[in-house]
């Protein structure tokens, strides 16, 4: 188990409270429950933490008492209470626990949107590139075209083709011959992403 500790934890009512409370407090919060329940020998303690089991009852005596000064009004500002021999429940374990999921929920839907954001500028970067490199093929394809046309009729000739022959060397037209085929460029578009 774990647990958090929060820096108000040093500066409300129990600050300077001596080391042995804040040692035992912290051992309180790392092996409590999702609920707030814990379970607290004071001999096990003593022995886990390295401090004399007395030392360690009186912490406890302490946490289980109201504190007029705590920042807490649930429970008179009582940090345990006891259910059993050993059985304790952490008073504010609740609304501290869905403060550290409120902020821990905050900082990954943060961190999601920032890379969800970049991968969309990539997938728009790729697009930009495909569509000018599509629409300079495009534009001197049919300005290459344009020119033939008007070229053919200029000089008279019929839309006759030689067999072998064509806008480009081997025949091909033009915008094959600069990109490739219909699959060349599907190929290229997959290849960018879109």
């Amino acid at each position: 188990m774990y647990g958090k500790l929060f820096a108000s934890c040093f500066t409300g009512s129990m600050s300077g409270s001596g080391a042995d409370m804040f040692a035992v407090w912290a051992y309180v919060l790392a092996n409590s429950d999702m609920n707030g329940t814990v379970e607290l020998n004071p001999k096990l303690i003593a022995v886990m933490i390295g401090m004399p089991e007395d030392n360690v009852k009186a912490v406890l005596e302490k946490l289980q008492q109201p504190d007029p000064n705590s920042r807490s009004r649930e429970q008179d500002g009582k940090r345990l209470i006891r259910h059993g021999e050993f059985l304790y429940e952490i008073v504010n374990y609740l609304f501290y626990r869905a403060i550290q999921n409120k902020k821990a929920q905050t900082e990954y839907m943060r961190k999601y949107m920032k890379e969800k954001r970049d991968r969309e500028r990539i997938v728009l970067l790729k697009c930009a590139n495909v569509n000018n490199v599509s629409t300079t093929v495009n534009n001197v394809s049919t300005q290459v075209e344009e020119e033939v046309e008007v070229d053919r009729e200029v000089e008279g000739e019929e839309e006759v083709k030689e067999e072998g022959k064509g806008d480009c060397k081997g025949g091909k037209p033009f915008s094959e011959s600069i990109i490739g085929s219909k699959e060349k460029r599907a190929a290229l578009r997959k290849q960018a992403g879109i």
